[in-house]
C-alpha cells in the first residue's frame, strides 16, 4: 500500500507541476503560464475572498520595460482568473492601482 502512495502522490505532483506550466495567456507576445499568472494575482487580489472585487496597490520594478510587463502580466492574471476587465492606473514611481469587478460580478453571482 506504501508504495501505491507513493506512486499516487509522485503523478499528483507532476499533474500539478504541468498544469502550473501550461502556458495559458500571453502579454507583449510572450508566453505566460498558469503559475506565473497565479503568482501575480496573488498580488492583486481580494484578500477576503478572490472572487470579490479588487482594489489593490501594487509597486513594480524601477525598470521602465520591466514595469510594463509586470503591469500586462497582472492585467492577464485578473482577466484568467476572474474574467473581468482590470482598470490599472499609474500613481507615480512605478506604483499602480488595480480595480476590477471581480470573478462574482462577472458571472452574475
Amino acid at each position: 500500500m506504501e508504495n501505491r502512495t507513493a506512486r499516487v502522490t509522485a503523478i499528483s505532483a507532476d499533474i500539478e507541476r504541468d498544469l502550473r506550466e501550461q502556458i495559458v495567456a500571453e502579454a507583449n507576445g510572450i508566453g505566460l503560464s498558469r503559475g506565473e499568472l497565479h503568482e501575480a494575482f496573488k498580488r492583486v487580489e481580494n484578500p477576503r475572498n478572490w472572487k470579490a472585487p479588487i482594489d489593490a496597490k501594487f509597486t513594480t520594478v524601477q525598470e521602465p520595460s520591466a514595469s510594463l510587463h509586470e503591469v500586462a502580466v497582472i492585467r492577464e492574471a485578473v482577466i484568467f482568473f476572474t474574467g473581468s476587465e482590470p482598470t490599472i492606473t499609474h500613481e507615480g514611481n512605478f506604483r499602480f492601482r488595480c480595480r476590477a469587478p471581480g470573478y462574482f460580478a462577472t458571472v452574475g453571482a
